[in-house]
């Protein structure tokens, strides 16, 4: 049976891996202008930054936080459009309309 200290040293290890795994994926993404992202993919990553006192390893670097900060606004924005197009156009969005603000 693993120990307070090992057990809260591994919970911190696998947080800050995470965090840094997420935030280069978040980054990808982001290069894409998030056009690949699913629903639940991008649930996904707006659960994992959702608390903002989480000691996330991305905190530590100022660019590296206001970066993330950045990118998770501009992927709730492009869901919100996403839907907002989904909505008009019966349920249906085509694949880039939500990149190019325009639908075919």
């Amino acid at each position: 049976m693993p120990t307070p200290t090992a057990d809260r040293w591994c919970r911190t290890w696998a947080t800050t891996r995470s965090a840094a795994a997420i935030s280069h994926l978040l980054d990808n993404l982001s290069d894409n202008n998030f056009t690949q992202t699913s629903p639940e993919l991008r649930e996904d990553i707006l659960s994992f930054y959702r608390n903002p006192d989480a000691p996330l390893a991305t905190k530590k670097k100022k660019k590296d936080w206001k970066r993330v900060q950045d990118e998770l606004e501009e992927l709730k924005t492009k869901a919100a459009a996403k839907t907002a197009a989904a909505k008009g156009n019966g349920g249906i969005t085509s694949p880039g309309s939500e990149s190019s603000g325009t639908q075919p």
